[in-house]
């Protein structure tokens, strides 16, 4: 007998249900039993039609990417209660992304850098800003985790662009 595999979406559809009810405080079904529907909550943009959420650390703290005014660029956001949607900006080119927080609020992503010439990982934190974390000597770098400690996984393009390897970057929040 061969066991079958759950589709990847059925677990991201999983994921996000607890995302929401986790982001709503909705623990369990109110008294006599009925089950409310979790609310979604609109984090807005940066002034442009598009934005999505990559991102949460267990502070409700999300973080992903935006649309600027007129949609001419797209920016990593940091999206808390208490402060709304604030821009990350960018390495100096025209498009950022955040794709993970720790519980420290320290954000990671990847931006292209001045010129648009290449798309490097960066950390963001609220006392240090965005911080270019480079790349193998290549063209690009994304990441994929941070720690609590601050250290940052993913991917990065070695000299030439010649290959693409799994990449640490040891970084202070």
């Amino acid at each position: 007998m061969t066991r079958s595999r759950k589709p990847k979406h059925v677990s991201a559809v999983v994921a996000a249900a607890v995302a929401a009810v986790v982001l709503t405080g909705v623990a369990g079904a109110p008294a006599g039993g009925a089950v409310s529907a979790p609310a979604a909550v609109d984090l807005g943009t940066l002034g442009g039609t598009l934005s999505f959420a990559a991102a949460i650390n267990d502070r409700g703290q999300v973080v992903g990417a935006s649309t600027t005014s007129g949609d001419a660029e797209r920016h990593a956001f940091s999206w808390t209660k208490q402060a709304g949607i604030v821009d990350l900006g960018t390495l100096g080119g025209t498009s950022s992304q955040a794709v993970a927080v720790n519980g420290s609020g320290q954000v990671v992503g990847n931006s292209l850098t001045a010129g648009n010439l290449s798309e490097d990982a960066f950390s963001w934190t609220k006392q240090g800003g965005m911080v270019d974390l480079g790349t193998l000597g290549g063209t690009f770098s994304i990441p994929e985790a941070v720690s609590a400690s601050g250290q940052v996984v993913g991917g990065s393009n070695t000299a030439g662009d010649a290959a693409f390897h799994a990449t640490l970057w040891k970084t202070r929040p």
